[in-house]
């Protein structure tokens, strides 16, 4: 997780990503709640299953079908840092 949020810093210095985990055995209730309540992340972890399958069907999810098409390959540099940017971002 640290290298994923660190190469978001990277791609992304304007956005600030906050990794907020939720007790596994909590996470269904929390992620519902924060929905209901419009406070949710913009991303946010989906089970396999029944509850994700709700959160689809509720229309609380954004299909990301597209989203191969925005992207370019990046490759990891010797320093960790990736060579290349996203074209979401501008890169």
């Amino acid at each position: 997780m640290r290298q994923l949020l660190r190469l978001c810093r990277v791609w992304c210095p304007n956005i600030e990503v906050v990794f907020s985990p939720t007790a596994p055995t909590e996470y269904n209730a929390v992620l519902a709640a924060k929905l209901k309540a419009g406070t949710a992340g913009d991303l946010v972890t989906c089970r396999p299953f029944d509850k994700s399958l709700e959160i689809y069907d509720a229309g609380q999810l954004v299909a990301l079908n597209d989203l191969h098409r925005h992207q370019r390959p990046v490759g990891i540099g010797d320093d960790g840092l990736p060579e290349h940017r996203s074209n979401l971002v501008g890169g």
